[in-house]
């Protein structure tokens, strides 16, 4: 699920997006009351992906919604900061913010999801200040859509470089007015990198699919024989909470590779991976000279060199999600701590709490008997909308639930229920049992399901480096039946077709449409998804598929020996088949949890799909589906369906899956599809749990 604002100011914008990724559908239960969440307005937000600080000492911080939150050097608070544009060219959209980069006390960047549109193709940015982060420039990169860096890096000699989703790497040599693409000599393949580290701009080493490390010494005009590092370094898709950080380091005396929990060692002239014994997280500087480690039982620890001896400086740490160092600092954080910055022997701890003064109003308040309702970020049309209260005026705001609604009518039904939607959908939240219910007022199909369908053409667009590919099939009323007989294939290097022979009866498509026409939100459902025994054989295949490493890999699977390697695969595979178990006991709340955790895209294609449905009257319904590069839990693809006037958002999976059975299966497709299906659902639940529970956290890897 991607949260866009739009800006179209010419020459300077606010930036201010939210987004909420907790459902609570039809017939769902909320969260319990134990499980209130009563954390202050900040804490109560999705997780914050990164915190650094600047030269000066002023902290910056990241989240998940899209947020900057800004600490001054002697505040205990963090306050809200605008992204203020300057020379915008034109429409700037801003999709996802990741990490800032600081190269001193003016000139900083930051990462992430930005595009603007030029000659009527989107293309990808990053963002520029050069006045400590009053004001930003929109700097371009690429003319597609997957030049979107998760951090930007420098080099010792303040080299800048930047891997995007497409393993392409990027580089500036002028702190970051400009980028160029540099290819990756032979024989790395295309697009296989998946982690790259600079000291300088001529030494460098990166990490390919297969787990071949590869060195140069000329800035990749021509790379080293490679050496295997203990599993493929992989650029993690799942539980994105993470603060991402370099899994390889290339330091003067060796390079480091963080595995999953593990972490592994060699010197520049050895083949031989040493492991280093207990150690979890690791972070290095941009120098490449001071080493931050921190092992399993949460002992921060400082060394110069891999070889240097470690000196603790702070304990019970464990599982930080930022580990920074610029050397002279080290950054953590960590939801339960807030962040901590050690400096000069002296250790500054900031809670992720929002300063009360800089909170905005809520968009709307009612008052009722039992207290007051608010809500901050209204939905646009179908969307997330987290749903705060307070007993009293004084008393503080917390978040009481989360509901997939429209926002226009809010109001209080009885003592203590709740009315959101709008004229066409309407949603009941009965407070005291915790339990939402909702209720559709019209059916914004009826007018079209009057006439027969007679015709549907399913179109997939693919992103492929510099060009746009098509290809489409249609279905045509013949015979009393959906007929279709041909794929229609659209490239620079013409139009070709294919045979694809499929009918369907006209029928099941008026069953999809009126499908929508009667629950056109497509609330997710956990009881929908309980596992059959046929999910069970599908998931358990997939479990063998995925550690067995056939297509897919979890980075965590590293061990010193093949029996602990191999012992560890069958703990996890345990683990992972008993959580179907599990299922029929688990919270909605963390069922809702655990689906927005997941993220995935694809590395090589930026794919869509459109769907276009017409009946003998001549009505159109359309509906377009969010890319492969956008970020949606699994079986919960959005599709933007419009019909007439009508626009409306829908995660409807039965029509995900209708469509799915209609299209050939292709290479491009294949990957985009597979995640749409039931085992991926268990896989995240999993996951989640997993990390949650036992802390392995799994990065998974196509």
């Amino acid at each position: 699920m991607t949260v866009r604002q739009c800006y179209r100011s010419r020459f300077v914008g606010w930036a201010v997006v939210l987004l909420v990724t907790v459902v609570v559908g039809k017939g769902q239960k909320g969260p319990t009351s134990a499980s209130m969440d009563v954390r202050p307005y900040l804490a109560a937000m999705p997780t914050v992906v990164d915190v650094t600080v600047q030269p000066n000492g002023k902290r910056w911080m990241t989240t998940r919604t899209f947020d900057v939150y800004m600490a001054e050097l002697t505040s205990t608070h963090w306050t809200r900061h605008l992204i203020q544009f300057e020379r915008t060219p034109g429409q700037v959209e801003v999709r996802r913010v990741h990490k800032i980069n600081f190269i001193d006390d003016r000139v900083a960047l930051l990462s992430g999801d930005v595009r603007t549109v030029l000659n009527g193709s989107p293309v990808c940015n990053v963002l520029r200040t050069e006045n400590g982060g009053q004001t930003w420039s929109v700097i371009p990169v690429a003319p597609d859509t997957l030049a979107i860096p998760d951090v930007i890096r420098r080099t010792r000699d303040g080299f800048l470089y930047m891997l995007d989703l497409g393993g392409r790497l990027w580089t500036s040599s002028d702190s970051g007015r400009g980028w160029s693409q540099t290819a990756f000599p032979e024989p790395i393949r295309k697009g296989t990198v998946v982690e790259i580290d600079m000291k300088t701009r001529q030494f460098g080493v990166c990490v390919d699919r297969d787990g071949n490390v590869w060195f140069t010494t000329n800035g990749w005009k021509s790379v080293i024989q490679p050496r295997m590092s203990m599993s493929s370094g992989v650029r993690p898709l799942l539980l994105p909470d993470q603060s991402w950080a370099n899994d390889i380091y290339m330091l003067d005396d060796g390079i480091l590779v963080t595995d999953g929990p593990n972490v592994f060692h060699t010197a520049m002239d050895s083949i031989v991976w040493k492991y280093m014994p207990r150690v979890r997280n690791v972070a290095v500087d941009d120098a490449r000279k001071t080493i931050v480690t921190v092992d399993a039982d949460g002992n921060v620890a400082t060394r110069t060199g891999i070889n240097g001896t470690a000196t603790q400086v702070i304990k019970g740490i464990k599982g930080p999600r930022v580990l920074r160092s610029d050397g002279s600092r080290v950054v953590i954080s960590r939801p339960d701590l807030g962040a901590v910055i050690l400096e000069a022997g002296q250790t500054i701890r900031l809670p992720f709490v929002d300063e009360p003064s800089s909170l905005p109003p809520p968009s709307k308040v009612i008052t009722g008997k039992l207290g007051d309702w608010a809500i901050w970020a209204p939905p646009v049309n179908l969307g997330f909308v987290d749903v705060y209260r307070r007993a009293a005026p004084s008393a503080p705001w917390f978040r009481d639930t989360t509901l997939l609604a429209p926002s226009d009518i809010f109001r209080i039904v009885g003592k203590d229920s709740l009315m959101i939607g709008d004229e066409t959908r309407r949603i009941v939240y009965d407070a005291k049992q915790r339990t939402a219910k909702a209720f559709e007022l019209i059916r914004p199909l009826q007018s079209f399901m009057a006439a027969p369908v007679s015709r549907m053409r399913i179109m997939t667009e693919y992103a492929l480096d510099d060009e746009t590919r098509k290809e489409w099939c249609d279905y045509r009323l013949r015979s009393g039946k959906l007929h279709c007989t041909e794929v229609v294939d659209s490239s620079s290097n013409g139009v070709r077709s294919k045979t694809f022979i499929k009918d369907i009866e006209p029928s099941k498509v008026a069953a999809v449409v009126q499908g929508l026409n009667e629950h056109p939100s497509g609330t997710l459902d956990i009881q929908r998804w309980m596992p059959t025994d046929v999910d069970r054989l599908d998931y358990y295949r997939l479990l063998d598929t995925l550690l067995r490493r056939d297509r897919f890999g979890d980075s965590v699977v590293t061990s010193n020996t093949q029996t602990q390697r191999e012992t560890y695969v069958m703990v996890c595979k345990k683990y992972f088949e008993t959580c179907l178990d599990t299922m029929p006991r688990l919270q909605e709340d963390d069922f809702r949890q655990a689906l927005a955790a997941w993220r995935t895209w694809s590395k090589e294609r930026n794919i869509r799909m459109e769907v276009v449905i017409e009946n003998t009257s001549g009505d159109i319904i359309r509906f377009r589906s969010g890319t492969a590069n956008d970020h949606f839990p699994p079986g919960m693809v959005p599709w933007t369906m419009s019909f007439k006037d009508l626009t409306w958002r829908t995660y409807h999976s039965p029509f995900t899956e209708f469509i799915n059975t209609h299209w050939p299966v292709d290479a491009g497709t294949d990957a985009y599809r597979s995640l749409q299906q039931r085992p991926w659902v268990y896989l995240a639940v999993a996951s989640w749990l997993d990390a949650e529970h036992n802390g392995r956290r799994h990065h998974w890897r196509r």
